[in-house]
């Protein structure tokens, strides 16, 4: 493995903070175990370009796998550990270790253990590890029983949850299986981890990690290419000089553009008008607010009034849906105040979703909601946000199997080990203000399984710039700008016979509106199997019309072909 310089960012370790570990600490009837409450100083090297490379995790399946996570030098952000009776185990459950002795060791403050538990028993396990020995904040649990991660996760809510699935399980089933099991985290196989299906998950505010077939650079180069937010691999180094030589602004997945309220800018705010542009502009989200009237309907508006949209001025929910529907949205023209159901059909043969804000502090909206929903069959199509604590509570009461995200102001480092225990109590995804971001921030997210969301983008300019650093959910006012890009490679359109990397070919390719489009690619890495080429292919966008500096997009496709005659 070569050597790297090591970056070491004194501002991602948070010591002992007084908030965090107050919160986190263990009641005072269980004051056995010691508790560690330091967040892990994820290994983040500057020389990773890409502006969202996923995290890189070894599965310890034998005794050299784990002996190749080092104390110093490169590492992983994560490692996955076969826990039982305090003892790390191999593949065949074989003890190979003790956990307190390899935390002390080598994960303290720099790795994140992930607790892989085959069976109910390793669950009982891992409780009373941390009831008697050690209480680690910054962990997470695995296993391919859902049962047993919503177990853990209700005793020890700190934990991140993930699932591993079999292959062939409908996109749908795993984020509703996730939800319903307090798990974040998908772990998906290499075949089933297509560009589509990780898309369809991660934008339901889930996390894709992928399971490598091998650490032959071609099968790392699929994983990474279909846009997962971590690669498990017994190669880690190997994973890395993958990740590497992508471009400075070469991104491995797509963006998700939200549309803000529609297209505020031209359309009026929260109006079928607005939310139907945009999706016809190829935004992948919707983000709209919601209260609820007198008479119980799930009104369509940001404010808690109608005096800035409307022609009107009063209290959304002092009045009835029929008082409200004496006034008209005229922000831009003149049109209907929306009800919830009038813009379900908007997102009917669509893989787009509604991000629906609970606005009201009235957590009967929630109730109002699930009619609708179970009456409508809108569940694939809908996610929830919110900043009160008391709206999260009664989601996860009433809507469990809808994903749901937290909503806060404080995205600096300081602010985040809050937001992690309170997105882990709500088995909630992160959703927070881009004002103070910074790509450590959107990397720190991702090691810990959160896909990053991110508001709001209020020009063209701005959302450009961060579709660039790579963060994955940009909530814009300008999200109809996603039109011009490429959302997936799907082939290349006249297969050469022969190959070459930087050769130039055509690409087949998906942009935001799903039109099937043509664009200029690069081979970008191949490997010649005989009668068939195995290409990494990559397309580039440049210059964005409303930017004056030229960047490129780089997204990246496995594709295998035969060679003609």
């Amino acid at each position: 493995m070569k050597k790297r310089s090591i970056s070491i960012i004194a501002s991602l370790v948070i010591c002992f903070s007084s908030s965090f570990l107050t919160a986190c600490k263990k009641t005072e009837n269980t004051p056995k175990a010691t508790v560690y409450d330091e967040l892990a100083d994820t290994y983040c090297d500057y020389s990773v370009k890409t502006g969202n490379p996923p995290a890189v995790i070894p599965d310890v399946t034998d005794k050299s796998v784990l002996k190749s996570v080092p104390k110093d030098g490169e590492r992983p952000s994560n490692v996955i550990l076969r826990f039982k009776s305090g003892k790390i185990l191999d593949k065949n459950g074989n003890e190979i270790a003790d956990f307190g002795q390899f935390f002390t060791d080598t994960l303290k403050g720099k790795i994140i253990p992930v607790f892989y538990l085959a069976d109910d028993r390793a669950a009982d396990d891992l409780l009373d590890f941390y009831d008697k020995k050690l209480y680690i904040t910054d962990a997470s649990v695995m296993s391919s029983d859902p049962a047993i991660v919503k177990k853990v996760r209700q005793k020890l809510p700190s934990l991140r949850g993930m699932i591993c699935f079999k292959d062939g399980l409908d996109a749908y089933e795993i984020v509703k299986t996730l939800s319903l099991n307090e798990a974040t985290v998908a772990v998906l196989s290499q075949s089933d981890a297509t560009s589509e299906k990780v898309a369809y998950i991660q934008a339901r505010f889930k996390t894709v990690w992928t399971v490598a077939e091998s650490s032959d650079k071609i099968s790392l180069y699929d994983c990474v290419g279909s846009g997962t937010y971590g690669v498990i691999t017994d190669d880690f180094g190997a994973a890395y000089d993958v990740i590497e030589s992508y471009d400075k602004y070469g991104l491995t997945r797509a963006n998700f553009c939200v549309a803000h309220r529609g297209l505020p800018d031209d359309y009026n705010e929260n109006s079928v008008s607005g939310i139907s542009a945009a999706l016809k502009a190829g935004a992948t989200h919707v983000e709209t607010d919601g209260y609820l009237t007198t008479d119980n309907e799930i009104v369509l508006m940001h404010d808690s009034t109608i005096d800035r949209t409307t022609d009107g001025n009063g209290e959304i929910e002092s009045m009835s849906l029929a008082e409200l529907r004496r006034y008209k949205l005229d922000l831009h023209g003149s049109e209907e105040i929306p009800v919830f159901e009038d813009i379900v059909p908007l997102f009917a043969n669509t893989d787009a979703v509604l991000v629906f804000e609970l606005k009201t502090s009235n957590v009967k909206l929630v109730d109002e909601l699930k009619k609708r929903l179970d009456k409508l069959d809108f569940y694939k199509n809908i996610v929830i946000v919110a900043f009160s604590e008391s709206g999260h509570k009664r989601v996860r009461e009433v809507l469990p199997e809808v994903p749901a995200a937290y909503l806060s102001n404080d995205c600096t480092i300081d602010g985040l080990p809050e937001i992690l225990k309170t997105a882990g109590k709500y088995n909630a995804a992160i959703d927070v203000a881009y004002s103070q971001l910074s790509p450590d921030h959107n990397k720190m997210l991702a090691a810990r399984g959160f896909v990053g969301w991110y508001w709001t983008y209020e020009d063209a300019s701005s959302t450009i710039i961060a579709q660039r650093e790579g963060y994955a959910g940009i909530t814009s006012n300008t999200a109809d700008i996603c039109k011009d890009f490429i959302r997936f490679v799907t082939g290349i359109k006249n297969s050469p016979a022969t190959l070459a990397v930087g050769d130039e070919i055509e690409l087949e390719c998906t942009d935001y509106c799903g039109n099937k489009v043509t664009a200029a690619g690069t081979v970008f890495f191949l490997t010649d199997n005989g009668d068939e080429y195995e290409v990494i292919a990559v397309v580039k966008n440049a210059v964005h019309p409303t930017m004056s500096r030229f960047y490129t997009l780089l997204y990246t496709k496995k594709l295998t072909f035969k060679k003609t005659a």
